[in-house]
């Protein structure tokens, strides 16, 4: 079971859960390492901060390495998804091989992990699931172990993100739980988790963006919620179409997927007609977030991606059967309905039209 503790001081927190003569662990950029130093005294601390944006496999293991030379009983985290993702397999793979890895073969062990986020985003802090790269490829990282045990939430720690941050990882959030909503591998608890994620980031979201405590306070235990809610349900074809966009044009994970999201919501709605259980589960979606039809909850998702005005990328026509090729088969399937390439391909097509 996990604890979540919310907080207006992770440090505070975070001492009420360990042991003052404990020797931490902790993942976070160098950035954070500075905070922690001046939050957490007395503490005997090694950092790990040898990651990349998008972690790789090779740099984790340079931090399951480091791991293996001191004796430590806890791991934390604090950072965005990516600091989470690092933690989460340094954990699981300090008895893995490679194979394992490959295999998402990995046994239980009694490391304690700690996730303190920064981001309001992934709500990577209660998810059992790791994104890495490995030779190139994105691969899932999924174990019951990977489920940090305590999670600290502290609105503070948001103020100070960039605005592209902001707005790209909350857009996350909201694609997650509403991918969560009509996944198939949805129920009735994953549900609630994704009305009060997509309640809180349409009521609290541009409080959020224009800088005040409250916002960042909510839109933080929103994000929260999207991460309790896919853990459950796991995300579907948005999510499974951005990821090429995130490497090859160098936006944020959370832009990927609110551009992929408006198109995919589309092509959905033409199914909707013959499709009962979808046309009933999209009414509902569009309930929650307040509205009276498919269309007008679609609508409003495009009001909202507009007002973020991110920048746009320019996608040559040479890129679509890359971009095809690179959407993960595992997460189709949790798609409400079946994708085939020239569905794909004409999805990319309006994503590519819509940034020219």
């Amino acid at each position: 079971m996990q604890q979540i503790i919310e907080t207006d001081s992770y440090a505070d927190a975070l001492r009420e859960v360990l042991s003052i003569d404990e020797s931490l662990y902790v993942v976070c950029s160098k950035r954070e390492r500075e905070r922690l130093l001046l939050d957490l005294k007395g503490y005997s601390i090694t950092f790990f901060h040898g990651y990349s944006p998008n972690p790789k496999y090779e740099e984790i293991m340079e931090g399951v390495e480091l791991f293996k030379q001191g004796e430590y009983e806890t791991i934390v985290a604090l950072g965005g998804g990516s600091a989470l993702d690092v933690a989460k397999c340094i954990k699981l793979f300090q008895e893995a091989s490679k194979e394992d890895f490959l295999n998402n073969k990995f046994v239980e062990n009694r490391t304690r992990l700690i996730a303190i986020p920064t981001t309001a985003g992934t709500g990577s802090e209660s998810t059992a699931i790791a994104v890495i790269y490995y030779e190139g490829e994105k691969y899932s990282v999924a174990h019951a172990s990977a489920l940090p045990r305590i999670a600290i939430l502290d609105g503070g720690l948001l103020q100070t993100l960039p605005e592209y941050h902001k707005k790209s990882a909350m857009a996350d959030a909201l694609c997650q739980a509403i991918e969560s909503y009509w996944s198939k591998g949805a129920t009735a608890e994953s549900k609630h988790y994704a009305e009060e994620s997509i309640s809180l980031i349409l009521e609290y979201g541009e409080k959020y963006l224009s800088g005040t405590k409250e916002g960042a306070v909510k839109i933080l235990k929103a994000a929260n919620y999207s991460g309790k809610a896919i853990h459950i349900s796991r995300t579907t074809a948005a999510h499974a179409m951005s990821y090429k966009l995130t490497t090859r044009y160098g936006i944020s994970h959370g832009h990927a997927v609110a551009l992929c999201m408006q198109y995919c919501w589309k092509n959905l709605l033409q199914h909707a007609t013959t499709q009962e259980g979808l046309s009933a589960c999209l009414c509902e979606l569009a309930k929650v977030m307040g509205c009276d039809s498919i269309e007008s909850s679609v609508h409003l998702y495009e009001k909202l991606y507009a007002s973020w005005n991110f920048p746009t990328i320019e996608i040559p026509m040479e890129d679509m059967k890359l971009l095809v090729s690179s959407v993960n088969v595992e997460r189709l399937g949790n798609h409400p309905v079946a994708l085939t390439e020239e569905d794909l391909s004409a999805i990319y097509t309006k994503i590519r039209l819509h940034q020219s």
